[in-house]
């Protein structure tokens, strides 16, 4: 609580606060700083005041060389600014700023500033209480259409989480600076090392380069070099065999009209090199080569512009593959140009692919990725990209495969990505194909969490460890690890590597990741700043395995009962159970053998659990796979078909052991359950669920809570199964956020509420959607609703607004409790967001078909204009001449504030009260008269808390609560407010 003081005026220009350190700058210290452009560089920002755009030049410091200067550092740290009135408490884009945004949004402290270079003065800003600043802040926060780029009153700066660059880098760092020894200043794209530990590197346009295991500099290979001689300076892929042979791609360029240029593939061995291309018939189909591999057998596999390409050594064969070629299935390539590949290690191989078409709207960009086995078996997964009408050409980016990493368990992470600065851009996409072969797609964004990515970043490669770690290679914010994948987003980022934390140098060439192999336990990152190395073992250690030893009975009136096997000291075991029941030996048939088990029957667990026998049951598993037969199981099927809750499985008695179901996401459960379901004959499989963890129990009429009980139901083809939640629920489950959201109404009335909530994005997260869902409906319990893609486009679940907000469903606004309401940002500060929030929300429906973003019901906050708006008033005017008058009477006023008092959620909070005076004849207006009647001026002032807003044929004019307090002192006395065009 405040203490009604007003805060004494700064004894310096500015405070920089670093945790226990406070450093104080006067402006002759600002300016006598030299670190980056200095203390007296000069720049311009656009921002928009009362309606007008305008452009501030202004003198001062980039706040990122004023931060570098005091020895700051660290993808951590984050800085807040603070005001001499504390208004960075109402604005989040002031607080928890990255490093990395200041930079890129270009930051800037400035002294003194002006309409023009020439007509700087000093800056001095007063705030309401009279305390003065003699800096500001600006930045490039938006496009200037919003104040928001011109910050006052600005005394300091307070960092939290910053850390001292360390001068030894995480890794060891091959510079591509071009200096005799060194590599060359040319994009690094792949990395081998040969049987001796010598490392041959790829760049794009700078030749391949070979250093010896023990040498320190690099030599060259390329067109210029002696002895032998590649054929072009674009090495994309490096491949070494068993026998010390070096592969190297030879493409040079995409455009037809130069495809002489592209040399197919070169083969070096014992001082010799050969070409492959389409010169020499039955080997490449076409020279534009840009990837080798080989396997574990030998054979060299090629991606090329022509398809795909192996060569087995052995019998000097070749055999291509392209689009055209269709398995016993009828199944095809996605597209031709196989840009990625990777072994599987059973003969297979995992393909990405740059795609087809010419990217318009007729034509658009298609591609995707695709597995073959040995046999020549396509899995495709064919995908179209958006077309962007603002740019003209269907998004490459979501549809070019970049990398693909296969892990221990058979599934693969597949990363697309390649935006340029002024494409639509969600972090990239990401997919993970089970072992089952179902895929699930991310964007960056949301696999990483948002804000993790700055920028116009994109994730651009992918590999899994040895530990099944997760690593991530971006286009400009350096390495990701997560030590724990899992596939549920966000991930928990367990460490992040690049220039900003000192894993190499502080440069965004560093950071612009191309390559990235693990070879032997060492990590090789290739990148537009050269090479940088790492031991595995000294930058990540393998995960804690989490083991569930619990079996869960959840549900119950009285609350959750866990069942451990045995042991003291738990209230509640299997071993416990009276009669043995908890140590019963069975056998069950499964996939043409026999299971023999140890454990409970699930009849008897639920007698001692207390559960009844009028009931159902769902079971729940470690990675919450579910299907129809794990669902809503009555308890007279769980006693007919022998239900059983097993701890110990083996092959007979003798050689029981314990249950150990370990997870794609590396979670080990303790418990299957098996049932007689099936006979158990060969290829039969639903007498065995694998990874139980427990049961959740409800009553036989359906929902264990009656869904009435509930705030809020969450349904539709695109989940997994019916999910309801109550207010309280939505609080303790999931992250609350709290974030103020600009508004404007139909009526061009504008204003911020503060809302407490949760982010729709998260919600969906924690409910679990199917990978054909698409979008959202929400829908009010009256009927009105409105529809949301599940994209990051403009208005999409996962888009953030201008000021950093996602969508939120808020149960909160203003510091008092409301019904449930979606919010949705702007997207500029002249888009019309009010229609689409939704109160008093009951129910969200996933779907599996787009929708157009921000559509739905008409009326609610958007009514059409023959209807009344509600909590206001619309009175057409009448015309004398070209004067447009309106009158409001006490009486009319009365009910206006009724109907607004009746609406509001909180009718002692805020509240906005309409008057729409706009005439059928706006051209023919050049006056407008409103007249308010002495009775309803009083009306408005007695309620203290009413801002009232006149809309006219001129414009729009606000009156706070204190200025009709004071209109209403003059008594009997009607308000006649005049707005006019200027003479000509």
């Amino acid at each position: 609580m405040g203490t009604g003081s007003v805060e004494p005026p700064p004894t310096h220009d500015f405070v920089l606060t670093n945790g226990s350190e406070v450093s104080n700058y006067d402006i002759s210290d600002i300016k006598a700083i030299t670190t980056g452009s200095g203390g007296e560089a000069t720049a311009s920002y656009l921002y928009t005041s009362s309606s007008v755009l305008k452009t501030d030049y202004v003198k001062g410091i980039f706040l990122a060389d004023l931060l570098a200067h005091a020895g700051i550092s660290g993808a951590q740290a984050k800085v807040t600014i603070n005001c001499t009135d504390g208004f960075e408490s109402k604005q989040p884009s002031y607080r928890e700023i990255s490093l990395a945004d200041i930079s890129s949004q270009g930051y800037f402290l400035a002294y003194d500033a002006g309409e023009s270079a020439g007509a700087m003065t000093d800056i001095l800003d007063e705030d309401k209480n009279g305390v003065e600043a003699t800096v500001r802040i600006y930045r490039n926060y938006d496009d200037g259409s919003s104040w928001m780029n011109r910050l006052t009153n600005i005394k300091g700066i307070t960092v939290t989480g910053a850390g001292s660059a360390d001068p030894e880098y995480t890794f060891t760092v091959y510079p591509g600076s071009g200096q005799a020894g060194e590599l060359p200043t040319a994009s690094v794209r792949d990395v081998a090392i040969d049987a001796g530990g010598g490392m041959w590197v790829g760049t794009n346009n700078g030749g391949a380069w070979y250093k010896p295991a023990a040498g320190e500099e690099f030599t060259i290979n390329t067109l210029t070099s002696e002895g032998y001689v590649l054929q072009s300076n674009l090495v994309y892929a490096i491949a070494i065999d068993s026998g010390g042979g070096v592969w190297f791609t030879q493409s040079k360029t995409y455009n037809p009209g130069q495809a002489h240029l592209n040399k197919g593939a070169a083969y070096l061995k014992d001082g010799a090199i050969t070409y492959y291309n389409t010169d020499v018939p039955g080997t490449i189909p076409d020279n534009y080569v840009q990837e080798v591999r080989i396997d574990g057998g030998g054979n060299v596999w090629f991606g090329s512009f022509g398809g795909l390409t192996r060569y087995n050594p052995g019998t000097a064969t070749w055999t291509s593959w392209d689009q055209n070629y269709a398995d016993g299935e009828g199944d095809h390539f996605p597209a031709t140009s196989v840009d990625n590949l990777i072994c599987d290690g059973q003969g297979g191989v995992w393909l990405g692919f740059y795609p087809t078409g010419a990217g318009t709207e007729t034509d658009p960009f298609v591609g995707g990725f695709a597995h073959m086995t040995a046999d020549g078996d396509i899995t495709p997964y064919q995908y179209t990209a958006d077309y962007d009408s603002t740019l003209a050409t269907s998004l490459l980016a979501q549809v070019w495969v970049r990398d693909i990493a296969v892990d221990a368990n058979g599934g693969a992470w597949v990363v697309a990505s390649g935006s340029y600065p002024e494409m639509a851009n969600v972090g990239g996409t990401v997919w993970y194909v089970d072992n089952n072969g179902t895929a699930t797609r991310f964007t960056g964004d949301q696999l990483l969490g948002a804000g993790s990515l700055t920028g116009n970043v994109e994730i651009r490669m992918v590999n899994v460890d040895a530990n099944g770690g997760l690593w991530l290679g971006t286009s400009g914010d350096g390495l990701f690890y997560i030590a724990d994948p899992g596939t549920t987003a966000p991930l928990t980022i367990t460490a992040q590597y690049s220039g900003a934390n000192a894993a190499w140098p502080d440069n965004v060439y560093f950071n612009n990741i191309y390559a990235m192999d693990i070879i032997d336990g060492v990590m090789y990152l290739g990148s537009d700043g050269g090479v940088m190395t790492a031991a595995l073992a000294d930058i990540a250690a393998p995960p804690e395995p989490e083991v569930i030893e619990t079996f869960t009975i959840a549900g119950l009136d009285a609350g959750e009962i866990s069942y451990y096997v045995g042991g003291s000291g738990h209230e509640h075991t299997f071993k416990g159970l009276p009669a043995g029941a908890g140590q019963v030996l069975s056998s069950y048939p499964y996939n043409g053998d026999t299971h023999y088990v140890k454990g409970a029957l699930l009849k008897d667990l639920l007698a001692d659990a207390g559960a009844g026998d009028n009931i159902k049951v769902t079971i729940t598993t470690s990675d919450g796979y579910t299907k129809a037969s794990y669902q809503n199981i009555p308890y007279a099927d769980i006693v007919a078909k022998n239900y059983f809750v097993a701890y110990d499985v083996g092959e007979n008695t003798e050689t029981l052991g314990k249950v150990a179901d370990e997870d794609g996401n590396g979670v080990t459960a303790s418990y299957r359950i098996y049932r007689n379901l099936d006979d158990g004959t060969a290829g039969l499989k639903d007498n065995r669920i694998k990874g139980v963890v427990g049961i959740t129990v409800s009553d036989a009429g359906g929902g264990g809570v009656d869904p009435g009980d509930y705030d809020l139901t969450i349904n539709g083809s695109g989940v997994n199964q019916i999910t309801h939640y109550s207010i309280s629920e939505l609080k303790n489950d999931l992250t609350t956020r709290t974030a103020s959201y600009f508004w404007l109404n139909s009526f061009g009335s504008t204003g911020t509420d503060e809302f407490e909530g949760v982010y729709l994005e998260d919600l969906l997260d924690e409910v679990g959607l199917k990978s054909s869902a698409e979008s959202v409906t929400v829908t009010a319990s009256d009927g009105y609703h409105r529809s949301f893609n599940l994209d990051g486009s403009a208005l999409g679940v996962y888009w953030t607004d201008i000021q950093g907000n996602q969508i939120m469903l808020a149960w909160e606004r203003n510091g008092s409790s409301c019904p449930l309401q979606l919010v949705v940002g702007q997207t500029a500060s002249d888009h019309v967001n009010k229609p689409m929030w939704v109160n008093d929300v009951e129910t969200i429906t996933v779907k599996t078909e787009k929708t157009e973003s921000g559509s739905g019901s008409a009326g609610g906050y958007e009514p059409p204009q023959s209807q009344q708006p509600a909590g206001g008033l619309m009175i057409t005017p009448t015309i004398q001449g070209d004067t447009a008058q309106t009158t409001i009477s006490g009486e009319d006023m009365e009910a206006a504030l009724e109907a607004l008092k009746e609406a509001a959620a909180d009718p002692l909070a805020p509240l906005n009260l309409e008057i729409d005076a706009v005439s059928d004849s706006p051209d023919e207006v050049r006056e407008s008269e409103v007249t308010l009647a002495a009775e309803a001026v009083k009306a408005l002032a007695r309620e203290g808390n009413v801002t009232l807003t006149i809309k006219t044929d001129q414009g729009i004019i606000e009156l706070p609560p204190a200025v009709l307090q004071f209109l209403a002192q003059g008594g009997s006395d009607e308000i006649q407010i005049v707005m006019g065009e200027a003479a000509d």
